[in-house]
């Protein structure tokens, strides 16, 4: 059985209600009336949604929220858009508990990102808000996708894609179907469609001598979230600890493979109404938290709750939990291998992180070993009750900080970031500073060492066009907005979801201009994309 609803009449009630900008409105109704209306249904078993729009202009690969500012701009200006998305819901990691937003500085984001905060700011009685619920983030970006007549594939993933001519012609999904389209946009975390389309990318962290970076490789000590010299890391038959890896520490600014942790950003809630506590998972263990239960130990008279989990209020007594300190919802030693493996082994990814989290939020609440004055104050929250309804009040996403990086027209590196600030082809800002969370976990010289992080405040930087380009040799028709050109030390500062929305705002106005001149990604007519972006009043 299907249910069957009309975009078009969604449409215009959300143009009406939610868009802050006159211009905007008038702009966008314009741009929608000239097209037949697209229907879309939706498989009540699978979650895809389908639609009769099957040879759109521009096909987006993640509904991320880079790749929904995508679709909302070709949109509006009367390309057809689809978006196929490899999961059940819409909103990338914002929707799935990164919703205490990392903005840096306010007055530089603009353009379709403000507007999403702006219509959040909305739900809450405001003129704009930064921080805010899971829920209402995925209300806001379906809303986004049904008022632009954006056709959209749930539970849709990739499995091939046909390249002619330097142009990528169609991709296939793992359920069979194909589809075509002019131009193509990669807004996935992992760049998989890049891949698929053999553009050059780049795993881990580069050495240091491959842009001259200082903060490249293999990273050197640093002194936060780090565990006191005197921890045993040893259990009663002499092995190693759990969460500890048996590897050893590679000369400082080598190179290697290995990612940021990845996390997942639970909600929680303060309200006891609004509660669901902390379940013991499937297979509990608390050996596997006797590194964390000797801490805790070690500095049981003096360490707070707010040492062992990162709590960022957000609106209605909740709050995003990140991590913090040397053992906490980063899950170490465990993300490298994510971006290349296959859609089974991600799923075992996700399931080993979410064991992990679940078991560490059941062995702070309730064990022995954790001092009951911080006991009292984490059971004064639980999950959210009213988020992720469907997933056991569990965030549906895992927080993939890092995966492929395209090597492209232009990478930018540490030194766009500390010096070289400003680029002729500029699409916008990136203000967040430099943030590396650590890789790995391992021993060295008898003491346990938490390897990865690094944390420096750089100068706000344009971004450049041609870091969201491939080669031209590669591929003449895809933009990547959220697998952007990057170092890996340059992309610890881009990725953040405000800018992926600025970027993907930029990507989709320019496979507009590509699709009506018939010309290359790479060849579009930049002072036109800047003017365009410009009066959409992004900030450049």
């Amino acid at each position: 059985m299907t249910t069957e609803f009309n975009l078009a009449n969604k449409s215009i009630a959300t143009f009406i209600t939610n868009l802050a900008n006159f211009i905007l409105v008038i702009f966008c109704l314009a741009s929608c009336s000239g097209d037949e209306p697209r229907r879309s249904t939706t498989n009540a078993s699978t979650g895809e949604k389908t639609s009769r729009a099957e040879n759109p202009d521009l096909l987006i690969y993640g509904a991320t929220p880079g790749g929904i500012a995508a679709a909302t701009a070709a949109s509006r200006h009367g390309s057809k858009v689809t978006i196929i998305e490899p999961s059940k819901r819409v909103g990338g990691i914002v929707a799935a508990g990164l919703t205490a937003s990392d903005v840096c500085i306010h007055k530089l984001i603009g353009g379709i990102s403000r507007e999403y905060f702006e219509r959040v700011g909305e739900q809450y009685g405001e003129k704009i808000s930064w921080r805010h619920e899971p829920h209402v983030a995925e209300e806001e970006f379906e809303k986004l996708i049904l008022g632009e007549k954006i056709s959209l594939f749930l539970n849709t993933k990739l499995d091939s894609a046909e390249i002619q001519n330097s142009k990528v012609v169609s991709v296939k999904t793992k359920n069979g179907r194909r589809f075509s389209a002019s131009n193509f946009i990669d807004a996935s975390y992992e760049g998989d469609l890049m891949a698929l389309a053999k553009v050059s990318f780049s795993i881990g962290r580069e050495a240091r001598s491959k842009y001259n970076e200082n903060f490249a490789g293999r990273s050197p000590y640093d002194d936060k979230n780090q565990f006191p010299k005197e921890i045993d890391p040893y259990g009663s038959e002499g092995n190693l600890l759990p969460e500890i890896s048996s590897g050893s520490l590679a000369p400082e600014g080598s190179g290697d493979n290995m990612t940021m942790a990845y996390n997942f950003r639970p909600c929680f809630s303060k309200d006891p109404e609004n509660q669901v506590k902390f379940k013991k998972p499937t297979n509990y263990d608390p050996g596997r938290y006797e590194l964390l239960a000797r801490y805790v130990e070690l500095e049981r008279h003096t360490i707070k709750l707010s040492e062992l989990l990162l709590f960022l209020t957000t609106v209605q007594n909740k709050a995003d939990i990140n991590s913090i300190g040397p053992f906490s919802t980063d899950m170490l030693n465990n993300s490298s291998s994510w971006a290349e493996s296959d859609w089974n082994q991600r799923e075992e990814i996700f399931q080993r992180h979410k064991l992990y989290t679940q078991g560490l939020l059941y062995f702070l609440s309730t064990s022995p070993r954790i001092p009951e004055r911080i006991q009292k104050d984490l059971n004064k929250w639980g999950l959210c009750k009213d988020e992720f309804v469907e997933t056991d009040n569990w965030p549906h996403r895992l927080y993939v900080r890092s995966g492929r990086r395209m090597i492209g027209e232009y990478v930018l590196t540490e030194h766009d970031l500390l010096k070289n600030n400003f680029k002729p082809d500029s699409i916008g800002w990136g203000t967040c500073r430099i943030e590396l969370h650590h890789t790995q976990r391992v021993l060295d010289n008898k003491r346990v060492i938490n390897e990865g992080r690094v944390g420096y405040r750089n100068k706000p930087y344009q971004i450049p066009y041609r870091s969201i380009t491939p080669k031209k040799e590669e591929i003449t028709n895809l933009l990547v907005p959220v697998s952007v050109s990057a170092s890996n030390v340059a992309y610890s500062s881009v990725r953040m979801e405000p800018v992926f929305m600025i970027l993907g705002h930029a990507a989709g106005v320019a496979a507009h201009l590509a699709q009506r001149d018939k010309v290359p990604v790479q060849d579009i007519n930049l002072a036109e994309l800047q003017r365009i972006l410009l009066d959409e009043k992004s900030v450049l």
